[in-house]
């Protein structure tokens, strides 16, 4: 597995997130407090971006349902969905952020 670009950090400020398509995956990154996280973008109860979501703190919730999960570790914090998404190594190099694939 290695690392692909994603894009840049002057492009996702602190306290934000987006989506990004890397080897046909859709993937969100987000920006907490100047540490990046990758993790799958689209909520495994109904298919929804997660990236069209909203950030508290540690968690992101699905715009549809209102399923809840970590950005850290892909986890569940609250259903109905009731399967975590999946994470993704992040690595800076430069100005670039990178996420393993």
């Amino acid at each position: 597995m290695g690392y692909v670009r994603a894009l840049s950090v002057r492009d996702l400020t602190p306290g934000t997130m987006t989506r990004v398509d890397v080897n046909g995956k859709k993937i969100l990154v987000a920006n907490l407090k100047g540490a990046y996280y990758a993790m799958g973008d689209i909520c495994m109860h109904r298919g929804c971006s997660l990236s069209n979501g909203t950030i508290s703190g540690e968690n992101i919730e699905c715009p549809c349902h209102g399923s809840t999960y970590s950005i850290v570790t892909g986890n569940i914090v609250r259903g109905p969905t009731t399967k975590p998404e999946p994470t993704f190594k992040v690595k800076i190099e430069g100005d670039l952020i990178m996420v393993s694939v």
